[in-house]
């Protein structure tokens, strides 16, 4: 009978913690119906500013699809982590990447993956100086890519 009793338990147990580790219905439910992402609320946000937003980093129109920031970098060999997000942290405008903090080179574009379990960006500069952070949108996906702005 006590054999029985653990193994109920330990089954129990394990049921339990799995459910939690899984996606709702709920959860895909509120994914539907997340509100469409506007690049105009978004800052850089990061160790560069204390994760603070501030007007100087967010996001301006350059074209419809495409918006720009600039940010001042000093080049000591540590990575600089960072992520996108609107002044109140809304869950659906932090974006960054969506499984692993990958290190973003110059030039070259990254999709965007926005949601609050999103994982920070990360970016080394070679050389201290301003930095542009470019976002362009394409129906559905946002693209990232990060370039020296020539002062």
């Amino acid at each position: 009978m006590m054999k029985r009793f653990k193994k109920l338990a330990c089954a129990s147990v394990i049921l339990l913690l799995s459910g939690c580790s899984s996606t709702s219905i709920l959860d895909d439910f509120i994914e539907a119906d997340k509100p469409k992402l506007n690049l105009s609320d978004l800052h850089a946000v990061g160790n560069f500013n204390w994760f603070e937003i501030i007007p100087e980093h967010q996001f301006v129109e350059v074209t419809e699809t495409r918006y720009v920031t600039e940010i001042e970098l000093i080049a000591d060999g540590q990575p600089y982590d960072f992520h996108l997000a609107d002044q109140y942290w809304t869950p659906h405008t932090k974006c960054g990447f969506r499984d692993v903090v990958l290190r973003l080179e110059l030039n070259q574009e990254y999709q965007l993956y926005c949601a609050g379990d999103s994982q920070n960006l990360q970016f080394t500069p070679d050389q201290t100086g301003r930095f542009a952070i470019w976002i362009e949108s394409n129906d559905d996906e946002t693209s990232v890519s990060i370039k020296v702005v020539r002062l």
